[in-house]
C-alpha cells in the first residue's frame, strides 16, 4: 500500500451547471472523489490530453482515481438537486 506525503482536500456542494475551474496542487499521485449524496460529474483537466476526462460517479459512492490531474469542475447529475462532494488529492509518494 502506497504512503504519501501530504493530502489536500476540496469540499462543496455542486449545483445543476458546471462550476468554475479549480486548480490542484502539483504531485498529485492519486484523487478520491466521494459524493455524500447525489450524483455528480467531475471533468478532470489531465497533462498532454486535450478534452477533459468526464467521470460520472453514482450518490453515495467513492471513486478511485490513480490520475495526476491539475485541475477539475463539477455539477451535479440531477437537476433540481445539489450534489455534495469532497474530492481528495494525495500528494507525493514516500
Amino acid at each position: 500500500m502506497a504512503t504519501y506525503k501530504d493530502i489536500e482536500v476540496f469540499c462543496g456542494t455542486a449545483a445543476d451547471t458546471e462550476s468554475s475551474i479549480f486548480e490542484l496542487p502539483l504531485g498529485i499521485k492519486h484523487i478520491d472523489i466521494i459524493t455524500l449524496d447525489n450524483p455528480l460529474q467531475v471533468k478532470l483537466y489531465i497533462p498532454g490530453r486535450g478534452a477533459p476526462r468526464v467521470i460520472k460517479i453514482p450518490g453515495g459512492k467513492i471513486y478511485p482515481c490513480p490520475v495526476p490531474a491539475y485541475r477539475f469542475t463539477v455539477q451535479n447529475e440531477t437537476a433540481g438537486s445539489n450534489a455534495k462532494y469532497c474530492i481528495v488529492c494525495y500528494l507525493g509518494e514516500d
